[in-house]
């Protein structure tokens, strides 16, 4: 007998009797799933109408004593699961009530562990609402794959691969450093179709998620991730947002901190003025002034950035915007023509991450 289920049956039998959660009990529910002793009276045919894991589950239930899977609670037969409260719930809210979005009110209601940037909303419309929290979307996730219900799985895989993206394009459309000193985790932002809310403390339960659903893909964006948790949370772990924690195995540590050397060594004072040859637009009708004003430019860049006090450099807080709106503009031709030279280096780079990981992604997308 599974260990849940003795505990269950040792729990119920001394008249303890588990807590009913207040969203997921009916009193038309025919059996009874207890998962960390809270205790969810719902409908057997309509789970098992989704799950034929769960139709198994039941099916085995009513087999034998009456009390094999651990008993009676209110008359009805007992399963326990060794699923977290938190996962349960959030499966059986998209199961009876479909697909719903969180609204997110205050930066305050969310947990953040961002290295090195100041605590602010990872959005940048403070009247944005409607977000999916990661938390949620993990949980579904999770149990979808264990229970195989194709169709909440999918539906809550899918935003997921747009936040682990496999092209630098997509990724860079929800990922972005907000300043010069962007050495820590990138924020993200708004990108269309894209409203999840994901922080740096949801980067070790989105990788080990990532490689239970078998999405191998999704997998570099979400190993760069956790490069840029520190060495604390990386030798701490994290925890989820119901409080199971979520730790790194050393070979897990030991792989993210190479990668992380290697990344720095792609960070922007090597590289800044390799990537910008010639150093104006072939085009420019200034070409002089732009020469003049582009190497000031570069040099206030580098300062700033060598005088960053964030040690884990990344190649891709090199933005455009950000050195532009700091340090002033060249003209429009020779604007763009920096801007594609930076984005040039960040694709190359991207099409390294399977290989600066240690890993091996079939169909990653290069450059």
């Amino acid at each position: 007998m599974p260990h849940e289920q003795a505990s269950v049956m040792k729990s119920v039998a001394k008249g303890n009797v588990p807590n009913r959660d207040p969203d997921f009990w009916y009193e038309d529910g025919n059996i009874v799933i207890v998962a960390q002793g809270t205790a969810f009276r719902i409908h057997k045919s309509l789970l098992s109408q989704r799950s034929a894991v769960f139709r198994d589950l039941f099916k085995l239930s009513t087999q034998g004593p009456g009390n094999i899977m651990g008993g009676f609670m209110e008359g009805h037969q007992i399963v326990s699961v060794s699923d977290t409260q938190f996962d349960l719930r959030e499966l059986l809210r998209v199961i009876y009530d479909g697909p719903r979005r969180v609204i997110l009110l205050r930066w305050s209601h969310i947990r953040h562990e961002i290295l090195s940037l100041p605590p602010h909303r990872w959005y940048t419309n403070e009247s944005d609402k409607g977000f999916e929290l990661f938390s949620v979307l993990a949980a579904r996730a999770r149990l979808a794959h264990k229970y195989q219900i194709g169709s909440v799985l999918s539906r809550a895989v899918e935003p997921l691969k747009r936040i682990f993206a496999a092209s630098y394009d997509d990724w860079s459309k929800f990922y972005s450093f907000p300043d010069l000193y962007g050495g820590g985790i990138p924020a993200s932002r708004t990108a269309e179709n894209t409203r999840v809310s994901f922080n740096g403390s949801d980067a070790i339960e989105a990788l080990h998620l990532i490689r239970t659903l078998g999405e191998d893909s999704m997998l570099p964006a979400a190993m760069f991730l956790c490069s840029r948790l520190s060495f604390a949370s990386m030798h701490h772990g994290t925890r989820r947002a119901d409080n199971t924690p979520e730790y790194l195995e050393l070979h897990e540590v030991e792989a993210l901190m190479s990668a992380r050397e290697k990344l720095a060594a792609m960070d922007v004072p090597p590289i800044f003025f390799e990537i910008t040859d010639p150093p104006v637009s072939t085009s420019c009708r200034s070409k002089s002034k732009c020469k003049r004003d582009l190497a000031a430019i570069k040099i206030k860049t580098l300062q700033r950035y060598t005088c960053s006090p964030r040690q884990h450099g990344s190649p891709f807080r090199l933005q455009a915007d950000a050195v532009f709106s700091a340090f002033g503009r060249p003209c429009p031709l020779c604007e763009e023509h920096l801007k594609e030279a930076i984005t040039r280096h960040h694709k190359e780079v991207w099409a390294q991450l399977p290989e600066i990981f240690g890993i091996s992604v079939r169909g990653w997308k290069q450059a």
